[in-house]
């Protein structure tokens, strides 16, 4: 998901503070075990979860804190109605889903302060897993209004696992949310994940609102604070080929979004204009844009795909030597995905006979 730089230590010491002076509403429990990515950490306190991190102090009592989305496994020191939490977290490190996800359920009757909410994430987390994605979203909705500012860190990603009929419920469930949705960030959580179920349930309904939704987002002054969705609305856009539109909102955009964002905007900003150009000139603009990739951001993912594409405006422009030079330039770009690669051999082999 899209989210800023997190400053790991300014955030243990915050929430440190906060399980000091009781913030969280209930007592941490003692000598539990946490399984991650970075490695298994026993005898651990956990302190706290804020909807991203969980929180802990390890077995020599310094703070740390964990993804949620990097923690394979918990297990619970408490005899306080975490049992099924417990088994929750072995169905789920076994890759059990479905089972996982109904012991998570259970375990949210009992459930109390920041145990509730981290209770509500592995759900959510199991149950996308299952493919049940009307779970894995009612589990979204809670945390989104309990924590508005973290739960992006968990929107649901696994759309197409999920079967037709378990998508339209999931959809029912934000219809439902999005009429009562007063909050304008929670708005437009909403709002991306149904746009984001929506391209794959009716792709066409999804290129039809995506520009309801830019200018919505104009007319409520969003644009240059909700890039999020706005992105997604021009991914949407450029899947159906609408370009014209597509082209307007990425140049809305270009000066509101954070620098990572950019390859990829200017990228698709070239395909843009190379796909409404009409003569030498349009195709040189759009050769301009895809340059702007290859000579500030030479490292990012877009960098070898602007390179083919600047290819394919010397080839327009008919300047089949510096087409040439370009495709064998982007061969050479380290890590560049494979299939960008076999398009400009491709070219290659059909500019040198």
């Amino acid at each position: 998901m899209f989210r800023k730089k997190i400053y790991i230590k300014p955030l243990i010491r915050a929430l440190s503070l906060a399980v000091l002076a009781g913030g969280w509403g209930v007592a941490s429990v003692q000598a539990d075990d946490i399984r991650s990515s970075e490695g298994e950490f026993r005898r651990a306190t956990i302190r706290g979860f804020d909807g991203e991190f969980v929180i802990y102090n390890n077995a020599a009592g310094e703070a740390q804190a964990a993804r949620i989305t990097d923690i394979q496994q918990l297990i619970v020191d408490s005899t306080d109605g975490l049992d099924n939490f417990n088994r929750g977290e072995k169905h789920f490190f076994d890759k059990k889903y479905s089972e996982a996800a109904t012991q998570y359920k259970q375990s949210l009757g009992r459930a109390r302060g920041f145990w509730k909410n981290l209770c509500w994430a592995r759900y959510l987390q199991a149950s996308e897993r299952a493919g049940q994605l009307d779970q894995a979203v009612e589990a979204f909705l809670f945390l989104l209004n309990a924590l508005p500012e973290k739960a992006s860190a968990l929107i649901p990603v696994n759309i197409t696992g999920a079967t037709p009929e378990v998508r339209q419920k999931a959809l029912n469930l934000l219809a439902e949310e999005l009429a009562k949705a007063a909050n304008s960030n929670v708005y437009w959580e909403l709002e991306t994940l149904r746009l984001t179920i929506l391209e794959e349930v009716d792709s066409k309904e999804a290129g039809r609102i995506a520009n309801e939704i830019f200018e919505k987002a104009r007319r409520d002054g969003q644009v240059t604070t909700q890039y999020r969705p706005m992105i997604l609305v021009v991914q949407v856009e450029m899947k159906h080929q609408q370009y014209a539109s597509a082209r307007d909102h990425i140049n809305e955009l270009i000066p509101a979004v954070e620098d990572r964002y950019l390859p990829e905007l200017l990228f698709q900003k070239g395909q843009c204009v190379f796909a409404l150009a009409k003569d030498r000139n349009d195709y040189y603009q759009a050769g301009l844009v895809f340059m702007r990739v290859t000579i500030h951001f030479p490292k990012s993912r877009f960098a070898a795909p602007s390179l083919y594409w600047t290819g394919q405006v010397h080839e327009k422009i008919e300047r089949p030597a510096k087409a040439v030079e370009l495709y064998q330039a982007c061969l050479e770009i380290a890590g560049a995905d494979e299939s960008i690669k076999k398009q400009a051999q491709e070219a290659l082999s059909r500019l040198r006979p």
